[in-house]
C-alpha cells in the first residue's frame, strides 16, 4: 500500500503509518531502514517516533535527506533517550553538512547539538566546542554550539529547541574551565574575522562565565580593533581589566578606550581607570557630565558610575548635577539617570540635594516626578524589551505600538512618552 501510494494520498500514507505503529514491533520497523522505498522508510520513522523506540536511530544515516531529518526530529522532539547518544555522536557530521545557502534555519544540526547538550557528558563538551571552532561550519550552527555551552551549567527550564520542559539526565556533569581550553584558540581566530562579531561576543561571554583565561595579547587586540563589534570589544576590555596586573599595559588599554569613537567604550574606559587612578577617573567623570561633546548615553553611564561611588569627588559631581536639575538647566534626557544615581549614592549631602529638588515639585500631582524624569532620554532598546517581554507588566497584551500588541486599550502609533507614563504607572 505504501509503496504503490508513493506519498501521493496523505490519507493512505497516514493509514499505512498507523498500521505499522500498531501492528509492527520496533525491531521489525528498524529492519525497514534498508527498504528501497522512501515512502516505506519515512512511514517507519513516524511509526517509531510514535512508539518512542530507540530503533529510530537506524535512520539517522538514511540516503535521503528528508528521511534523515524526520528521524532526527522524531528522536529529539519525543526525547527518545536511548537514541540520543547516537544522535549526539553524529553532531559534528550533521553540522558539517549544513550549507550557508540553505534557506531555512538548520534545526537538524541544532537538534544534534542539543542532544549532546542534554546528555551532558565530558565528551559532549568537546564535541560541541569542536563544532563552534570549525570555520567550515555554517555560522548559524556555530552560534548554536556556543549558546549550548553558555547554557550548559544553568540549563533553561524550556528546552531550547522544542520550547517545553524536558527532564535532563541525573548526574549531568558541569563544564570545568580545563574542558574549554580550546576556547582560547577559537577567540583568537574570531578576533581576526571581522564578520563574526556575534560569535566572538558569545565566545568571550563563555570565557568570562567559565573563567577561561584568554591571553592578554588577544584581548588587547580585540579591544583595540575598531573593525570589531562594540559588545565584543567591551567584553574583551572587561576580561583584560580582570586579568592584567601590569600597570603600563593597563594604561595602554585605558588610553585606547578613552579615545574611542564609541561613547560606551569611553565610559567603560573611565570606569576602567577607577582601578588604577581613582582621582583622575573621577575628574574625567565630572568633566563628561558637563562636556558638550559627551553623548546622552555617555552621560547616563557616567551618572550610573558616580551613583555607586563614595568620596568627595563623586559627591560634588552629583550635588552639582542636582543643582542644575533644580534650576532647570540639566538636559531632560538625563534627568531620570540623575535621580537614580542620587538615590543610589550613600552621601547624605546628595540625599539632601535630591530632597530639595523633590520639595519643589507639585505636591498635587503624584506623577510630577515621572513626567519630569521620563520626558526624554532612557534606553529605547531596553524600553522595547520591557514592552515586548516583561513578564509582570505584559504591556503588549493590551497596548499596540507600531502595529504590535493587543487592542483592548488605546493604540499608540508610536512611543508617546507623556501618554505612556501614566499608563505604565497605573499598571
Amino acid at each position: 500500500m505504501l509503496i504503490a501510494n508513493e506519498d501521493r494520498d496523505l490519507y493512505v500514507r497516514h493509514g499505512g503509518i498507523m498500521i505499522l505503529t500498531k501492528g509492527a514491533s520496533a525491531t521489525e520497523l528498524g529492519v525497514l531502514a534498508s527498504h528501497p522505498s522512501k515512502s516505506v522508510r519515512i512511514a517507519a520513522v513516524v511509526a517509531l517516533r510514535r512508539q518512542g523506540a530507540a530503533e529510530i536511530e537506524r535512520f539517522f544515516d538514511d540516503a535521503d535527506l528528508f528521511v534523515r531529518k524526520e528521524a532526527v526530529r522524531g528522536a529529539y522532539d519525543e526525547n527518545i533517550v536511548e537514541a540520543l547518544p547516537a544522535l549526539a555522536g553524529r553532531a559534528q557530521m550533521i553540522s558539517a553538512s549544513i550549507s550557508e545557502q540553505d534557506k531555512f534555519y538548520p534545526l537538524t544540526a541544532k537538534r544534534a547539538i542539543y542532544a549532546a547538550w542534554r546528555l551532558g557528558r565530558p565528551e559532549d563538551v568537546a564535541r560541541i566546542l569542536s563544532i563552534a571552532s570549525d570555520t567550515n561550519v555554517d555560522s548559524r550552527v556555530r552560534r548554536d554550539a556556543l549558546v549550548a555551552l553558555l547554557d550548559w551549567n544553568e540549563p533553561p527550564v524550556a528546552d531550547p529547541v522544542v520550547g517545553t520542559a524536558v527532564p535532563l539526565p541525573e548526574g549531568r556533569s558541569e563544564i570545568a574551565a580545563r574542558e574549554l581550553d580550546a576556547l582560547k584558540d577559537l577567540i583568537a581566530s574570531l578576533a581576526s574575522a571581522s564578520g563574526e562579531g556575534d560569535l566572538l561576543e558569545l565566545g568571550l561571554k563563555l570565557a568570562r562565565q567559565s573563567k577561561v583565561v584568554v591571553p592578554n595579547g588577544t584581548l588587547f587586540e580585540i579591544l583595540s580593533s575598531t573593525q570589531l563589534a562594540k559588545p565584543a570589544r567591551r567584553l574583551a576590555a572587561e576580561l583584560f581589566g580582570q586579568q592584567e596586573t601590569d600597570s603600563v599595559a593597563l594604561k595602554d588599554a585605558m588610553a585606547v578606550l578613552l579615545r574611542d569613537e564609541s561613547a560606551d567604550l569611553r565610559s567603560y574606559g573611565r570606569e576602567f581607570l577607577m582601578k588604577t587612578d581613582r582621582p583622575a577617573a573621577l575628574l574625567l567623570l565630572g568633566e563628561a557630565l558637563v562636556s558638550p561633546k559627551s553623548t546622552v548615553a555617555e552621560k547616563q553611564q557616567t551618572l550610573e558610575i558616580l551613583g555607586k561611588e563614595r568620596g568627595p569627588s563623586a559627591e560634588k559631581a552629583l550635588v552639582e548635577t542636582l543643582k542644575r536639575l533644580q534650576e532647570g538647566k540639566l538636559a531632560k534626557a538625563i534627568v531620570l539617570d540623575a535621580i537614580l544615581a542620587a538615590e543610589s549614592s550613600p552621601s547624605p549631602e546628595v540625599a539632601r540635594a535630591l530632597a530639595s529638588y523633590r520639595e519643589e515639585l507639585s505636591q498635587k500631582d503624584p506623577l510630577a516626578e515621572w513626567f519630569a524624569a521620563c520626558e526624554e532620554g532612557g534606553d529605547p532598546k531596553r524600553g522595547e524589551e520591557v514592552y515586548l517581554n516583561h513578564g509582570s507588566a505584559q504591556c503588549a497584551r493590551c497596548h499596540v505600538i507600531d502595529g504590535v500588541g493587543g487592542r483592548s486599550v488605546p493604540i499608540f502609533p508610536r512611543l508617546e512618552r507623556i501618554t505612556l507614563v501614566p499608563t505604565c504607572s497605573v499598571h
